[in-house]
């Protein structure tokens, strides 16, 4: 069952390293939800990255932030999910109840989306718990 505190997020808008509720990128919402939702302080980025296309910057992130991270098999809530475009761990989620996510895109607002889908499921690099 989807937790209703989801809805404090969903519609939020996609703004380039937001990272409050007027606006965020992906890292910026997950990063939101680990610490109201789950009391999880992470690294911000925000000064790391030129914007959600840079994907470059985003990938090393992603690639040297995993030390921080246990990756798991059976995700729950508060488990982040990394996603693969065009073959890089470029996207990120949080899980909230699998096989549901919250994240948000550019050109799109955050929204809830099965990550089991067609569209995801074959893009899923792998499920992270926060180990820091």
């Amino acid at each position: 069952m989807i937790p209703k505190w989801c809805n404090d997020y969903v519609g939020m808008p996609f703004v380039d390293r937001g990272r409050d509720k007027s606006g965020c990128d992906c890292w910026g919402l997950v990063r939101l939800v680990l610490h109201e939702r789950f009391n999880i302080a992470v690294k911000c980025f925000a000064d790391d990255y030129r914007d959600a296309k840079d994907g470059d910057s985003i990938s090393k992130i992603c690639v040297t932030e995993k030390e921080l991270w246990s990756k798991v098999d059976k995700p729950k809530a508060g488990d982040v999910i990394l996603l693969l475009i065009k073959g890089l761990p470029w996207h990120i989620g949080i899980v909230v109840d699998p096989p549901w996510m919250l994240h948000i895109e550019r050109g799109a607002d955050a929204v809830m989306e099965k990550y089991d889908n067609l569209m995801w499921r074959n893009r899923v690099e792998g499920f992270y718990r926060y180990a820091g």
